[in-house]
């Protein structure tokens, strides 16, 4: 004979009337809840009352990607430069983050923590990432790739017309003019200043 032949377990939600269990316990809805739980025995003595806070989470947690500084969209790539880094952020109001994760597949990200990466090297990256809850939820997985342009510009001046460069020294004539030639292989020109 098991304990439970011998007594009867009584609930109650949320403040409300204690009622004989009779079949499988369910939580009432998504939330906070109260549930207290006592014992009886066959002779009529109750236990003291078990209280336990239970929290119901049907939500996934959320999350999105964040890239700082932001990058650039050049035609479908998107193009970072050194030092850019990629961070995880996700949240789950109610039954909180049990695991978060950033990685990459392709790419030699350096790894700050679960959920940041830093891009130092030119090439290509490919992050994925993912979270649960402590509930079991998963996150929808969050994927992004990477362009990293790490080869400044080239910038060269032209002279059109009569001058002469003496080391440091430039001496030109008033009519002489100057073409700035610039060229980009990686991520293109963005702006040019002068």
């Amino acid at each position: 004979m098991t304990l439970l032949d011998q007594t009867e377990l009584e609930l109650a939600w949320d403040g409300g009337a204690l009622r004989t269990i009779t079949g499988p316990v369910l939580a009432p809805q998504k939330g906070l809840h109260w549930l207290a739980v006592v014992q009886r025995d066959r002779a009529g003595r109750v236990s003291e009352p078990q209280f336990l806070a239970i929290g119901v989470d049907g939500d996934p947690p959320e999350g999105r990607l964040v890239v700082l500084p932001e990058p650039v969209m050049v035609g479908s790539v998107l193009w970072v430069g050194p030092t850019t880094e990629v961070e995880w952020q996700v949240q789950d109001p109610l039954s909180g983050i049990a695991m978060a994760q950033l990685s990459s597949a392709e790419g030699s990200a350096q790894t700050i923590s679960p959920t940041r990466m830093r891009l130092d090297q030119a090439g290509s990256y490919s992050f994925s990432a993912t979270a649960s809850d402590r509930a079991g939820n998963l996150a929808a997985p969050a994927t992004l790739t990477l362009q990293l342009d790490a080869t400044p510009p080239l910038t060269t001046c032209q002279w059109r017309g009569p001058h002469h460069q003496d080391g440091a020294n430039l001496y030109i004539g008033p009519e002489t003019q100057a073409e700035l030639v610039v060229s980009d292989t990686e991520s293109g020109i963005g702006e040019t200043q002068y």
